[in-house]
């Protein structure tokens, strides 16, 4: 599965990316140099943390503390 990564104006958020599948939605987050992989998270989700100021916060708050990293 090839995510295509945008750059993130967030400090320490290097590059977001996102996909849809058949079989799941995939949410990467590249921080610190490391690939971040994020399964079963909805559209909306990344659209919010593209569109929030506050990226790192939203990031604990409604992707890891919701959704399986792999």
């Amino acid at each position: 599965m090839k995510i295509e990564l945008s750059k993130s104006p967030a400090a320490h958020i290097e590059a977001i990316g996102y996909e849809k599948t058949n079989l799941t939605e995939v949410l990467r987050i590249k921080i610190n140099g490391v690939v971040h992989n994020f399964a079963g998270v909805p559209k909306i989700i990344y659209d919010e943390l593209v569109g929030t100021l506050h990226r790192a916060e939203y990031l604990v708050k409604a992707v890891e503390n919701n959704y399986k990293e792999f």
